[in-house]
């Protein structure tokens, strides 16, 4: 059994969370039980989720509060999500960009190690703040060899975009919705992300970069699992991975 405050303070300190300035309202976001046998972790805080967890923390990348979207309204949507945290005294973490940066527990660092990918440095700003890491395999690759790595790291498929070199060897990772690194210098010969928007698609195009899309949903657990392991490690609690996939 571990405390909760121990449990944020470390998450606090870890994660880094005074360094970043952005949208989303990371950290504790809804307070309950004191005490923590077991930590859950989703990707979204949902009600899918919040009925699923059989922990006493949940700890999310997506969470509930966002500053563009305050003040929330409360509805009958909203009223049960807090309806059912209450009941269930389940304390609810997020972190956001945090998580996505992170040099060693982060998505872009988690999906590097599956991949390969090393010599990493951060490049693709979102809203000012740098949170991709861009590095080179060890040898080029066929463009279709390092898909099936990128499908073997999320553990579903991936949409190849093939607009450059046919072998890669300079690799830009931004997990989630990262399109964006596309418009970064740095991003090499393909970009790795989770979802592919349409307003990028064009300028991967006739920039020649290619692009290798896994999944926003599958691409952002990679943090929180590797998150996963250095909790039970520390704390020596119980975790889970509570599955709501969106299927994007």
């Amino acid at each position: 059994m571990a405390k909760l405050r121990d449990i944020v303070s470390f998450l606090n300190r870890e994660l880094r969370l005074g360094r970043f300035d952005e949208d989303s309202i990371n950290g504790v976001q809804f307070k309950g039980s004191a005490d923590v046998s077991t930590v859950s972790f989703a990707v979204d805080a949902c009600l899918d989720a919040f009925e699923k967890a059989k922990g006493e923390l949940l700890i999310v990348h997506h969470g509930l509060f966002w500053k563009k979207s305050m003040p929330i309204k409360i509805d009958a949507m909203w009223k049960k999500r807090f309806d059912t945290l209450k009941r269930k005294r389940l304390s609810l973490y997020a972190a956001h960009l945090p998580l996505d940066a992170h040099p060693r527990l982060g998505n872009n660092a988690e999906m590097a190690r599956r991949l390969g990918v090393k010599n990493l440095r951060l490049f693709a700003a979102y809203g000012g703040i740098k949170c991709g890491l861009a590095g080179e395999l060890p040898v080029a690759l066929p463009l279709r060899v390092l898909a099936k790595r990128v499908e073997k790291a999320v553990g579903g498929k991936a949409r190849v975009f093939a607009f450059g070199k046919a072998r890669v060897r300079r690799v830009g990772l931004v997990t989630g919705g990262g399109g964006f690194g596309v418009l970064d210098a740095k991003c090499g010969d393909v970009l790795v992300t989770g979802e592919f928007g349409h307003s990028k698609y064009h300028f991967a195009k006739e920039k020649g970069v290619n692009v290798i899309a896994a999944g926003h949903y599958k691409t952002e657990k990679l943090g929180l699992e590797a998150l996963e392991s250095v909790l039970r490690e520390k704390f020596g609690v119980k975790t889970e991975f509570v599955e709501s996939p969106t299927g994007l």
